[in-house]
């Protein structure tokens, strides 16, 4: 569970100390300030940034709606109001403040409202990633998009590792093999497994130069030696590797129609 950073605020000093109990009585809560009233509180939250803000309604200097409605932006805390007032609660909401507590607090209210806090971070933490992901999937597109040849074909991949990404020129490979919901690329150097079915791979190979052998076999033709008839009737595509890859039945005649081309 992510430590909490927060404030509290109170212009009692009673209900500021029973907020320092309930806090501490839930968990991974760390108290970062305190403050009684509201100026001292707005700028106690400008220079310490927390995540989370325990604010009382009613103070001198600053009341906590004034507080709230300046600290607006992207660094503002999560914010849990105060108040000896139920009439209170619409403007909280209003504000988009996660929750409000009535006194004389109640440390398992607290506690809940702090947990509306977490949902809400994770939340928006969520949101977040996805851009995130969404955006490095837009990048790729555009990527792959960039390396095309004239006939929209793409050239190369770039395979994601552990310690960066590598480019894989599609020259180089000699067949792609179909694991599930992976396919694996056989290159002269090497073999790398990236997350996508092999038929929409094919759909972006030049078809002159890479042909379906087997539901699992993606293969450069420029890289076959040889084809060898089996005993059994069935044919064998032999690579310049010397790897052995049987043309299943459905791609016999478009081999064949290839071969006498």
């Amino acid at each position: 569970m992510t430590r909490l950073r927060a404030v509290i605020a109170d212009d009692e000093p009673l209900s500021l100390r029973r907020l320092e109990l309930g806090l501490a009585r839930t968990p991974d809560v760390e108290i970062v300030g305190s403050a009684q009233d509201g100026a001292a509180a707005r700028d106690m939250i400008r220079t310490l940034r927390p995540d989370l803000a325990v604010l009382d309604i009613k103070m001198p200097g600053a009341n906590g709606v004034d507080i709230v409605d300046a600290l607006q932006g992207p660094d503002a805390p999560q914010v849990i109001f105060v108040t000896a007032y139920s009439r209170h609660a619409v403007r909280a909401f209003d504000l988009n403040v996660v929750d409000y507590v009535l006194k004389p607090l109640d440390f398992d209210r607290l506690a809940d409202a702090v947990g509306r806090v977490r949902d809400r971070l994770a939340a928006r933490d969520g949101a977040s990633r996805l851009a995130e992901l969404e955006s490095v999937l837009d990048s790729l597109r555009n990527e792959e998009a960039e390396d095309e040849d004239d006939g929209g074909y793409i050239t190369e991949l770039w395979i994601s590792e552990r310690n960066g990404r590598t480019r894989v020129a599609l020259d180089t490979v000699d067949w792609f093999e179909a694991e599930r919901e992976y396919v694996r690329i056989h290159t002269r150097e090497r073999a790398y497994l990236i997350r996508r079915s092999i038929r929409d791979l094919a759909e972006h190979l030049d078809p002159n130069r890479f042909q379906r052998l087997h539901r699992s076999a993606l293969v450069n033709t420029g890289r076959i030696t040889r084809i060898v008839r089996r005993p059994g009737g069935g044919l064998v595509a032999v690579l310049a590797t010397g790897v052995e890859i049987p043309v299943g039945r459905t791609f016999q005649d478009a081999l064949r129609t290839r071969l006498r081309a």
